[in-house]
């Protein structure tokens, strides 16, 4: 059993669980809202604070004791995706500090890879770059080792999209966009023939339901579809799969994307995921899309 952590700005969300191939079984699944003020932009600015509120909120659940993959998302955190040469990949470090501006390794960031595919145009491999503050990580460890986890990995949420991508069959060779809409926040990431492009999230302003936030969502799907076709690789995106929308919206949401002229789809996982232990008694509706990230996370390539 694995659990992972994703930190948003408000909310600590715990999963616990097992991924084998393309099927997970979930034991436990919690939203913890997180005090306010004590974290900004994925940044921790109160530790102790921080510290005291989870203790107290991990005992009416706990005591988990146990190791844990921790997925972050900041401004901080930089990502890119660069294409370095075909070296063996503990040969791969010293390419990805080198392609961040960052030639001694001797600075204040801590840097991680993730290969993603050989480059079939340019040669060589195309691999995410992780560059992380030594002092926002080090908080994160210190708060979640107060609290009784033993973080055995730092994630990302581009990489655990990234992984996602195995995950889910209707990603694994498209070209496609994915939608992933959670109450307040909206995800859309990039794939290109099954492989991890580019993400963005946003904040998501308008109340669900109404027709301002149906237009916002449908603004930012097309402003991802335009950069991709800007980019002018000679690919071009066979699908949009929503994952959060609820299917009675899904034709009014097919219908105010025909502009874009790409076909649209709910991306079930219902199929992939079962639900047992306390997940299962609770009879909880277990909600794909808010949990992307750490199902991203507890996957392996």
């Amino acid at each position: 059993m694995s659990i992972s952590l994703y930190c948003t700005p408000t909310q600590l969300l715990l999963l616990s669980g097992n991924i084998s191939g393309q099927k997970a079984t979930i034991e436990e699944f919690r939203i913890i809202p997180l005090p306010g003020q004590a974290m900004i932009n994925g940044v921790i600015t109160d530790k102790d604070a921080m510290t005291r509120f989870l203790q107290e909120v991990m005992q009416q659940f706990g005591p988990y004791n146990q190791d844990a993959i921790l997925v972050l998302e900041s401004n901080n955190i930089r990502t890119k995706i660069m294409t370095l040469p075909r070296v063996r990949e503990n040969k791969l470090l010293p390419f990805v500090q080198q392609d961040f501006g960052e030639i001694s390794g001797s600075g204040d960031d801590i840097f991680d890879f993730t290969v993603l595919r050989p480059n079939p145009t340019e040669g060589g491999l195309e691999v995410l770059g992780i560059a992380a503050g030594k002092v926002l990580l080090q908080n994160y460890i210190d708060v979640f080792t107060a609290v009784g986890f033993k973080l055995k990995r730092i994630d990302v949420g581009s990489n655990a999209l990234s992984k996602f991508a195995h995950f889910a069959p209707q990603l694994q060779s498209d070209s496609c966009i994915l939608v992933h809409v959670d109450d307040v926040t909206l995800g859309i990431t990039l794939f290109e023939q099954g492989f991890y492009r580019i993400s963005q999230k946003y904040r998501l302003l308008n109340p669900p339901g109404t027709e301002e936030r149906g237009r916002e969502i449908i603004s930012n799907i097309s402003s991802m579809v335009q950069f991709q076709r800007s980019q002018r690789r000679n690919i071009s995106i066979d699908a949009i799969h929503v994952l959060g929308v609820p299917s009675d919206a899904m034709p009014s949401f097919a219908e105010a994307t025909r502009f874009l002229e790409i076909p649209l789809f709910t991306l079930s996982l219902d199929e992939q995921i079962s639900l047992t232990g306390k997940a299962h008694f609770e009879q909880a509706s277990f909600i794909s899309s808010k949990y992307l990230y750490n199902l991203g996370a507890m996957m392996r390539k």
